[in-house]
Formats: C-alpha cells, sequence, structure tokens
C-alpha cells in the first residue's frame, strides 16, 4: 500500500500517468481512484497530492522546445 505520492507515481506506467493527469472532471478522477487504485493507496489524499504532482510536473516539462520528442510526461 502506497502511503506518499512519490512513491505511488513512481509505480504508474506513462499511460496511468496521462489517464490522471487527463481527467477533466472529478467525476472521472473520482472513478480512476475508485476502480483502478483505491486498493494501493493508503487514502484519496495520496491520490489527489499524485494528481497535483502530475499536473505540475506536465506544466514544467511541456515549457521545453523538446516536449514533443518524448513521452516522458
Amino acid at each position: 500500500m502506497f502511503k506518499t505520492a512519490a512513491l505511488f507515481i513512481a509505480r504508474l506506467t506513462e499511460v496511468e500517468k496521462s489517464a490522471i493527469r487527463g481527467a477533466l472532471t472529478a467525476d472521472r478522477l473520482d472513478w480512476i481512484y475508485q476502480v483502478k487504485h483505491k486498493n494501493e493507496l493508503a487514502s484519496r489524499k495520496v491520490f489527489d497530492e499524485a494528481k497535483a504532482e502530475l499536473d505540475a510536473t506536465y506544466a514544467e516539462n511541456s515549457k521545453s522546445d523538446q516536449f514533443g520528442r518524448t513521452w516522458a510526461f
């Protein structure tokens, strides 16, 4: 069971990261949490922290002129 967002993010694939980051509504984000990650996380708070960290990392990486050449979000 993951107790920190950093450990949880380290275990995610790039596709899973993109799905979490791309969830446009609270309902979609809740569905992803309930169906896919609820059993592996200590709390919803860890999931929400991971979402915020993924969004921040994506925003920072997207500023690079090399952004379109990699899958690393």
